[in-house]
């Protein structure tokens, strides 16, 4: 059964900005991991990216390796208003990030 995935992809250059989605399929091919193109890979840090996709678990075990790794999505909720927010309730936007 295949789950959703968050990918994180490490690469080399630190200075590059953007990391497609093509580029994503090209480093998971042969994987059995099939990228989600409706959320492009996001910078979180230098040479640092994070996409989405749907795999089994052992497609996630074949894709992982040094520059790869794999992290279930958890699905948050929102924090009723009446709570103060915490760090693990707080949901991070797209926009927030760099």
């Amino acid at each position: 059964m295949k789950q959703t995935w968050l990918i994180q992809v490490q690469i080399e250059d630190k200075e590059v900005k953007t990391f497609t989605v093509l580029e994503l399929k090209r480093r998971l091919k042969g994987s059995g991991v099939e990228v989600d193109a409706s959320y492009p890979p996001l910078r979180v840090a230098p040479g640092r990216f994070v996409g989405r996709g749907f795999a089994t678990e052992k497609a996630r075990v074949k894709a992982s390796r040094g520059d790869v790794l794999l992290f279930k999505e958890l699905q948050m909720s929102p924090t009723p208003a009446t709570q103060e927010p915490t760090q693990a309730t707080h949901r991070l936007n797209r926009a927030d990030v760099f």
